[in-house]
């Protein structure tokens, strides 16, 4: 990601170049080499983790740190997968394990220092890379569809075929033949609807995150450029009629997109707050009459939590976007 002439690249230039990824081919048969790249890299080392984590210490004794560390994680999974299916879950646990040690390891990406992978990448010539898999729509969707595809597969073992097509035909309505029709569409909807929004907000999110990431390191050129501007006005006096003209216009729009930055962020942060409140005092409530449902309840809690959040940090980095990287300054400028 990282420019040879990144000093001379203006803030547009600057994140639209970190955010092109390494492509080969064309069209359709596009192939974005860097998330294939980290994302193989990372669950190799994933899968490295956990079985050094697993095979280290002493099964009979007291085991490690590190297989301390992962019978947490590996605990926790199983107990948040136990809430929701009673029946054997073993392929479950074990498919859900990979995928939460998975994401988070891609996520984490997100924390390295911004310009060093694509410093790396150039050291091999490559111009553009993105190292976080995540921030990758295809990464995303691409992960929910292999998911989605696991657990019809497992319902039908579970089930047999037989039970899979009645569920389809007989819930949540009932059995009447006049009702088979409303129970598969709002069987296919209910089927699409969760790894589709999952898979949006775990790329909502972890794209809004980079941004804020790379806007928060344009600040430096962002206060050269307001040194400039004072210099500039300064000067006023040996500026020409048209080039006045052009300052009014910036001014203009930096005066309608600071209103916008503090709507967007001003009523996403009152609509989370308010969503967030409403949730949790409904959790304690439910906590408070049924307790025994208290960890089931306590994983959808954060689960929708963290819908709610999507929002407003999506809002958050396009609002930062405009803030330091005006497209419209951008496109004034020619």
């Amino acid at each position: 990601m990282a420019s040879e002439h990144g000093a001379s690249e203006s803030p547009t230039e600057y994140i639209v170049h970190h955010l092109t990824h390494l492509k080969v081919g064309e069209g359709f048969w596009t192939f974005h080499v860097d998330t294939l790249l980290m994302s193989s890299l990372l669950a190799a080392a994933v899968s490295a983790f956990l079985y050094f984590g697993v095979r280290s210490g002493s099964a009979a004794g007291a085991p490690s740190g590190l297989r301390n560390f992962v019978e947490m994680i590996y605990e926790f999974i199983d107990g948040q997968v136990a809430d929701i299916y009673h029946g054997n879950r073993a392929f479950l646990v074990a498919l859900s394990l990979s995928l939460f040690t998975w994401v988070v390891a891609m996520n984490s990406m997100d924390l390295l220092p911004l310009d060093l992978p694509g410093s790396v990448a150039a050291m091999f010539g490559a111009h553009y890379f993105r190292v976080l898999p995540t921030a990758d729509l295809n990464g995303t969707v691409a992960m929910a569809i292999v998911v989605l595809f696991l657990i019809i597969v497992f319902a039908i073992r579970a089930k047999g075929v037989g039970g899979y097509l009645h569920e389809w035909i007989a819930a949540p309505f009932g059995n009447n033949p006049a009702l088979w029709i409303p129970n598969i569409a709002l069987n296919i909807v209910e089927l699409l609807a969760k790894p589709v929004s999952l898979s949006m907000r775990l790329f909502g999110n972890m794209y809004a995150g980079e941004l804020l990431f790379m806007l928060i390191a344009l600040l430096g050129m962002a206060f050269a450029f307001s040194i400039g501007g004072i210099s500039l006005f300064n000067h006023a006096q040996f500026v020409d009629q048209e080039s006045l003209k052009m300052e009014a216009a910036i001014a203009n729009i930096q005066a309608f997109t600071a209103l916008g930055i503090g709507i967007i962020i001003g009523l996403g942060a009152i609509g989370a707050c308010i969503g967030i409140g409403i949730m949790g005092a409904k959790f304690l409530e439910s906590a408070a009459r049924q307790p025994e449902l208290t960890p089931m309840l306590q994983g959808r809690m954060f689960l929708l939590a963290g819908l709610i959040d999507a929002a407003f940090l999506i809002g958050v980095g396009l609002a930062m976007l405009f803030a330091f990287a005006n497209p419209l300054l951008a496109s004034l400028g020619g």
